[in-house]
């Protein structure tokens, strides 16, 4: 089953990736990181959803946890393998998806166009993003336990 943060606040000690901006290779600005969808299982970080900030025609769309890695030019931020004009190839990312299991794993199947080229090296995973999943996984019984929107 998975659910999203949504607007979840953890205490000011924890380093919440929310609203950290998203890059592309060419160090085009994406948009910023405006909620992360889990596993309430496990609280594992499936996707990240990201705000284009109006570019995108549905202004959202989902990174999958994998394809995010540390920005090498802005501290604190991120960087993906795609273009905006990949991305816009994608299916839009309507919030009622999210609340519905058959609908999410329709739209899951696109999770393979982020597949990276076969023999491009991978970048690190970001230290930040790892740490802040650590978070989710120690507090997921008191992030999922009040929900109601959830995909299961």
């Amino acid at each position: 089953m998975y659910t999203t943060l949504r607007d979840y606040r953890f205490n000011k000690e924890i380093d919440d990736i929310r609203g950290s901006a998203v890059y592309g290779p060419t160090d085009e600005k994406l948009g910023k990181i405006d909620d992360i969808v889990f596993d309430s299982n496990s609280g594992m970080i499936r996707y990240l959803v990201v705000d284009t900030g109006g570019w995108l025609k549905s202004r959202r769309f989902l990174v999958p946890a994998e394809e995010l890695h540390p920005s090498s030019t802005h501290d604190n931020d991120f960087t993906v393998s795609k273009t905006k004009a990949q991305i816009e190839k994608f299916p839009s990312l309507d919030d009622k998806v999210l609340e519905d299991k058959l609908a999410f794993e329709d739209y899951d199947k696109y999770r393979s166009s982020w597949a990276s080229d076969a023999g491009t090296r991978k970048p690190m995973r970001s230290i930040r993003l790892a740490n802040f999943e650590d978070e989710i996984v120690r507090n997921r019984t008191t992030i999922c336990e009040p929900r109601i929107r959830k995909v299961s």
